[in-house]
């Protein structure tokens, strides 16, 4: 951001959309990047810009994946997460007695059986100290639901949903591809699929981020050709790419929590999770 004057800092420096000036420049054209470690073992990263109307060139890193302490960054702790169709508006002292940090809610079409997340319900988790991630799931396990006007409509319901939510702007919400898709559908329906939930998104002006829920080979697909920036790898380990994708934001099947009043597995209430602190969660809403 050349021309820009003035201090950028983060804590969050493995924040892809963001980005991180690794060669800022001071009002003397000299490079200046500070950094120091926080208690919870994030980084906070000080840039200085050059003087407003400079044309000194600054390099925003896309990509951030060092942990490598000489390069004076590093990726900060994963959490551990639960993901559950269920309202756990109730339920949230107890997953936060469980040491579970972040709860992954859905946004379903109004027709499910299963309740979407609410602003009450968002309030209630983030009273209790809970991070929220958002997931968007409807008929997600056959080829045959995925097309561009499939990705419009339901994108335009999670987006609504959201924005009832008091979902920030910014953050992703996870849409699933819930079966083990092959290299044709994925490239094909599932593909134009995501492009229809980008042109909700982008319609109703939300600011949303798009994120995939899904196989290996799936995330990996989307991630690449620039589907979704965010990635929640299934715990389905012998779907397509499960052992080979490493990239992911969220992982499910860390361990399973003792969560009182729930029982664990995909037989049971709730999936627990790996989350990276860039997978974008968000708290505080009231």
């Amino acid at each position: 951001m050349p021309g820009t004057c003035g201090v950028w800092k983060t804590t969050d420096v493995t924040d892809a959309d963001l980005g991180l000036v690794v060669g800022g420049y001071n009002a003397d054209g000299a490079q200046k990047v500070e950094t120091s470690r926080q208690p919870n073992n994030l980084w906070t990263v000080t840039a200085t810009f050059p003087p407003c109307g400079s044309d000194a060139d600054t390099t925003l890193v896309r990509t951030m994946a060092l942990s490598d302490t000489t390069t004076h960054l590093a990726v900060a702790q994963s959490s551990i997460g639960m993901d559950c169709a269920a309202d756990c508006t109730s339920r949230a002292a107890a997953i936060a007695a469980s040491n579970a940090k972040v709860v992954g809610r859905y946004y379903r079409w109004p027709t499910s059986k299963y309740k979407s997340l609410t602003h009450a319900e968002a309030a209630a988790l983030s009273k209790a100290g809970l991070s929220i991630l958002s997931l968007w799931e409807w008929a997600s396990d056959a080829i045959e639901n995925f097309s561009f006007n499939d990705g419009v409509d339901q994108g335009t319901s999670a987006v609504n949903q959201a924005l009832k939510a008091h979902q920030p702007p910014g953050t992703p919400i996870y849409f699933a591809v819930d079966f083990d898709a092959s290299s044709s559908d994925v490239s094909g329906r599932i593909a134009d699929y995501f492009k229809g939930v980008q042109h909700a998104i982008d319609s109703l002006k939300a600011g949303y981020v798009v994120g995939v829920y899904g196989s290996g080979r799936t995330c990996a697909w989307l991630l690449a050709h620039g589907g979704a920036s965010r990635t929640w790898l299934a715990d389905a380990r012998k779907w397509a790419g499960y052992d080979t994708f490493t990239e992911w934001h969220v992982r499910q099947g860390h361990n399973d929590l003792n969560i009182a009043g729930l029982k664990p597995g995909a037989k049971g209430d709730y999936d627990s999770d790996e989350v990276k602190a860039n997978a974008g969660f968000f708290s505080g809403v009231v």
